[in-house]
């Protein structure tokens, strides 16, 4: 049995479908009982706050496998779950982390806290896999069906922006086969490009005139905050864009065809398939 935590989110719910379609056990842990329904053979909900361990611990018993994630920063959150699988006996625990995760993150909490978490995994004793994600394909929705802006300080820095589908199935790979232990693999789409050059492909996909609006980190963490979003929150979209401005989220690898087994979703493929699908 594979135990699914993170969902709904980016690639939570989408690897809970993956495994479902392949006839695995799976047992998804929500904080919110409305939140993730699954109609779906095999598939079992239980209710726990990462927090709280006794509210979780016990539905990590009997699991094969652990996927690591959270919807909130908090290294407490997955060091938590991590405690818990390597107590339970848990044989691999795959962590979803991110491409920027260091520990010599400067100002950027967002790096440090993804180390951390990794370092919690390395020391518990349990054969892991960390997959190290870019950013992510669907933090342009809104711009793909509504918004005409892009706003950020990227300038020209480039992300191998990565569909979370991609990622679930590298996920997916690992939690159910053998020879991924120790490893960390970055999770990549095919290119890397700028928000410009996003921008761009969106304009000549959905016929809107999309343009990216440089600005200030402050700025744009105020912008965030006006928004209703949480401080830390909006200082780690920030942290993001300031990562991608270094270069640092630019890589590209082959782990999705590789591992994952499937070709890596385009942008332009992915505006494409998201235009047809809402009609805008």
């Amino acid at each position: 049995m594979i135990y699914v935590s993170g969902s709904p989110g980016n690639v939570g719910t989408k690897l809970v479908r993956l495994l479902a379609g392949r006839g695995e056990q799976v047992r998804v842990l929500v904080h919110d009982p409305e939140a993730a329904e699954f109609a779906l053979p095999g598939v079992e909900t239980v209710l726990g706050d990462l927090a709280e361990p006794e509210s979780f611990a016990r539905t990590v018993v009997g699991a094969d496998a652990v996927f690591v994630n959270s919807s909130r920063r908090a290294i407490s959150l997955q060091a938590n779950l991590i405690a818990a699988a390597a107590s339970a006996g848990v044989r691999r625990i795959v962590d979803l982390s991110w491409m920027g995760a260091a520990t010599d993150s400067g100002s950027e909490a967002i790096g440090r806290w993804h180390a951390e978490v990794e370092r919690h995994l390395v020391e518990c004793g349990v054969a892991y896999t960390i997959l190290r994600a870019s950013a992510f394909m669907q933090n342009y929705v809104g711009q793909i069906t509504v918004n005409d802006t892009i706003v950020g300080t990227t300038a020209t820095g480039r992300a191998s922006l990565v569909d979370a589908r991609d990622v679930a199935a590298v996920a997916a790979t690992v939690l159910t086969e053998q020879g991924h232990e120790g490893r960390t693999y970055d999770v990549t789409g095919p290119q890397a490009l700028s928000n410009p050059e996003v921008a761009a492909i969106i304009s000549r996909v959905t016929g809107r005139r999309v343009r990216y609006v440089g600005t200030t980190p402050d700025l744009l963490a105020d912008g965030y905050h006006r928004a209703g979003l949480p401080e830390w929150a909006a200082l780690d979209l920030v942290a993001a864009d300031v990562y991608r401005a270094r270069g640092r989220l630019a890589q590209v690898t082959d782990v999705v065809e590789r591992v994952g087994r499937k070709k890596p979703t385009t942008f332009e493929a992915f505006v494409h398939e998201l235009t047809a699908a809402t009609g805008r």
